[in-house]
Order: structure tokens, then sequence, then C-alpha cells
């Protein structure tokens, strides 16, 4: 199978690697031809139909598979793995060693250090899978249909959402509670006294 890109000429330093600006050199899933995407260490980084696009970077043993996507300012480094269909954007960091973002994960400004680091829970939506995770604010996020939700704003757009389906409220509640025991160890004790009870 062909590459879909290439290494260009333009290089910055960066954390004590080089870095290489990328070009698309066929239509691909994220990029056409001639477009220009974000930095990586090698051409070792990216495989499938994987793609770095504005100013992320991706080095040292990171490595991008399938039709997985760093965008914005995000950055991967150390030895870990992005696959699937999954995204980073924002200012994410991801790294770690063994860490493995698979799935549809949607990551937006998160920090991801382990596989642990996130949770996925397909089916809950009809606009896709939702993902948790933390920060860089060290905060427990969510992304859910494209769109990102502090853990309270989330409970407050279900809560509004699912007002005529008890089951449904309940599966939030599950979920949440879920993401605050993983995420938010300081007030997982308090999410639910300061919301209206489901």
């Amino acid at each position: 199978m062909e590459k879909h890109f290439k290494l260009t000429e333009e290089t910055i330093e960066w954390q004590g690697h080089t870095l290489h600006r990328i070009e698309a050199t066929i239509d691909s899933c994220w990029a056409n031809a001639g477009e220009l995407g974000g930095f990586v260490e090698s051409e070792d980084n990216l495989r499938g139909e994987s793609w770095v696009a504005d100013e992320a970077k991706v080095w040292g043993s990171a490595y991008l598979l399938d039709r997985s996507l760093a965008c914005d300012n995000s950055q991967v480094f150390d030895k870990c793995i992005l696959m699937d269909m999954s995204q980073v954007a924002g200012d994410s960091r991801i790294h770690g060693y063994g860490t493995v973002v698979h799935s549809a994960a949607k990551i937006y400004s998160g920090v991801v250090e382990s596989s642990d680091d996130y949770i996925v829970f397909q089916g809950f939506h009809e606009g896709g899978p939702l993902t948790a995770y933390r920060d860089t604010n060290n905060m427990p996020s969510i992304i859910l249909g494209g769109s990102w939700y502090t853990l309270p704003n989330f409970i407050r757009w279900a809560k509004q959402r699912y007002e005529n389906n008890p089951d449904r409220l309940k599966e939030v509640r599950l979920i949440t509670e879920l993401i605050s025991t993983r995420f938010d160890k300081q007030n997982n004790e308090t999410i639910w006294s300061t919301e209206k009870s489901i």
C-alpha cells in the first residue's frame, strides 16, 4: 500500500527531538493530497490512514494506527498507541509506556498517562460513544456526540434530555457515578448532592 504522507523539509526541535511537518501524498481519511499536517519524528509514527493535523506532535516510540487522529496542539509521545478511530485534540497529552487509546475514543484537552485514564461507553447515545477522562486541569470531562462537557454540565444536560425517560436517567446516574469515582476523587461524594436527585 502506498504511504499516504511524506516528511517535509520543515522541522522543529521539540523536547530534544527533531520533528518534521508531514504532507499528504494521496487522499485519505483525514487529508487530501498536498495538505500539510502536524509534526512527527519519523515515518514510523504513522501507520494505516492515521493523521497528525494542525500543530499536533507525535514523537518517540508513539504510534498512530488505523484511522486515528491527533490534531490541534495535542501531543502523543513515549511508547503509546492511538488506534481504530480514536481522536485526540485541543491540548491533549497522551503518553506513558504501554498506554493504548482505542475504539472510538474522543479526547479534547485531556491527559492520558495510562490505559486506565479514560473510559468509552458504547451505545449510550445516538450521537456516538461517550468518552470520559481527566482534562488538563485535572477535572473529569466528557465528550459525547462531538460536544464537550464538564461532569456537572453533562448531568444537567442529561436531566433535561431524558426527563421523561426514568430508565435512561438511572443509566446516567450510574455512568456519572463511575466517572466521578474514577476521575474526581475530591468531589465524588458531593456530585449528586449538588444536583437534584434523579
